[in-house]
């Protein structure tokens, strides 16, 4: 799922009647040829200077911030496998799954049809880890373009913590003192959506967007912010469109 993780599921079943204005555009061939990850889509990059580049993968450092963007041709790849669920209900299951067994957990999840793309879907996350061999949490936007054949196109914005953690839960409990006189279950609540238990990778009250105001440099907050801006000024080579994979309808599954 992340850079340099291979997965392979086996897909689903699609329903067509989940898959509302998103059509199948014809069998495309390869869209890669190899051809350099950012000929197939581009977005803005302002601010964005390139560290790396490889015939599948390019990234860039956002600013002066501890952020980089990486844009990733996988093949194969998990996210042309989701893109095998019916519903947003059941993509949304079986990745939250497999994040879980990679103790990872899953923040955000939509599925986008933004604008500018005409109908196309896309698929955004924003997923939490654990630090590897460290303190602290590491943070991951993921924009997802699942493609015939069994590859994906990725965006991916990437973030960590680092020197003092902790902060972003410091400031919101700070925030919600005045709210928690009445009902100590806020506590937890705030701790933990799901289990108060010590699990660090799991999404909290913390983690939601109404308070990256309070803490902007938090990486969480670089992450989501950065990634919305990718979203908003994304746009794809005709013959990238024509290879798409149709995602779920948003909202499928719920409603």
């Amino acid at each position: 799922m992340g850079r340099g993780t291979r997965h392979m599921i086996v897909p689903h079943k699609r329903d067509d009647k989940a898959r509302g204005p998103c059509q199948d555009r014809g069998v495309a061939d390869d869209v890669s040829n190899r051809v350099a990850p950012d000929g197939l889509v581009d977005f803005d990059r302002a601010d964005l200077v390139e560290v790396e580049r490889s015939a599948d993968l390019i990234v860039w450092r956002v600013g002066d911030s501890v952020a980089e963007v990486i844009l990733d041709h996988e093949s194969p790849s998990f996210w042309s496998e989701l893109a095998s669920e019916p519903t947003q209900r059941s993509l949304s299951r079986r990745l939250h799954d497999a994040c879980a067994a990679e103790q990872r957990g899953v923040v955000d999840l939509a599925i986008l049809e933004p604008r500018a793309l005409h109908g196309a879907r896309i698929l955004s996350v924003l997923l939490k880890q654990q630090r590897s061999g460290a303190d602290g949490l590491a943070y991951d936007g993921v924009i997802a373009l699942p493609l015939r054949g069994g590859d994906a196109l990725t965006i991916s914005v990437t973030a960590e913590e680092g020197g003092v953690t902790g902060l972003r839960e410091a400031a919101v409990l700070d925030r919600l003192r005045d709210e928690i006189t009445l009902a100590v279950p806020r506590w937890v609540e705030m701790l933990d959506d799901e289990d108060p238990g010590p699990v660090p990778w799991r999404p909290t009250h913390a983690d939601t967007a109404r308070w990256d105001a309070i803490v902007p440099d938090h990486p969480l907050s670089i992450v989501r912010r950065v990634t919305g801006r990718l979203i908003a000024s994304l746009r794809l080579q005709p013959w990238t469109a024509e290879a798409l994979l149709c995602l779920p309808a948003p909202g499928s599954g719920w409603v």
